[in-house]
């Protein structure tokens, strides 16, 4: 008997401490994720957080919990997703020896500055729309050395020929 209550007593304070973070997260440009992490023993332990998301992350938490203390971690997570996406997220919490993994829906919604550049990408189509010679010369940018000169060869042939039809046309008039 006294040995079953020792294996509980032990059980129940394998994991000796308690975390509380949100089950859902919604970003839009930036979004903090704050943690929650009691230390409910009675010793001095190490703290390290993973967090696995397809973004990038920064991590703000002290390295230790005194016994019986809460701290509070952020975790910072930057939006660089171009359309709306659900991930499910790992959160890895060591107290110790001790791990509490959590799963967070992580909710990416189209940052300010994805929205402003497809607007302006829309407003340079337009543009081109209404010109006609955007993409033109937009592609002439993308010319190596020997398109170059191929296009200037074919230029002055093309110069050459005008003249020759324009002689000839003025001779017979």
């Amino acid at each position: 008997m006294v040995l079953a209550l020792a294996l509980l007593f032990s059980i129940s304070f394998a994991s000796a401490f308690s975390v509380t973070v949100p089950s859902q997260v919604d970003i839009h440009d930036q979004e903090y994720i704050s943690i929650q992490v009691t230390n409910i023993s009675s010793e001095l332990k190490t703290l390290k957080i993973n967090f696995f998301a397809p973004t990038e992350t920064q991590i703000f938490a002290p390295t230790e919990v005194s016994p019986n203390q809460t701290i509070t971690a952020r975790i910072l997570v930057k939006n660089t997703l171009r359309d709306y996406t659900e991930i499910n997220s790992k959160l890895e919490i060591y107290l110790g020896s001790d791990l509490v993994e959590k799963e967070l829906l992580l909710r990416y919604y189209p940052s300010s500055e994805v929205i402003q550049q497809e607007q302006q990408e829309n407003n340079n189509k337009m543009l081109g729309a209404l010109f006609g010679f955007s993409s033109f010369f937009t592609e002439l940018g993308n010319f190596s050395l020997v398109e170059w000169v191929a296009l200037v060869a074919l230029v002055i042939i093309a110069a050459f020929l005008l003249v020759a039809l324009i002689a000839r046309a003025v001779r017979r008039a």
